[in-house]
């Protein structure tokens, strides 16, 4: 399964993560940090 780069777009969080995900799930859209946008 492809990892996945994702980037919290929060200015105040900016927190990167990586998640392995299979093609079919759906793709990550809030920070597990801070909730806000990925």
């Amino acid at each position: 399964m492809p990892t996945y780069q994702y980037a919290c777009r929060s200015t105040e969080c900016r927190n990167e993560f990586e998640r392995v995900q299979s093609f079919s799930d759906p793709a990550v859209s809030h920070c597990p940090v801070c909730g806000g946008p990925v």
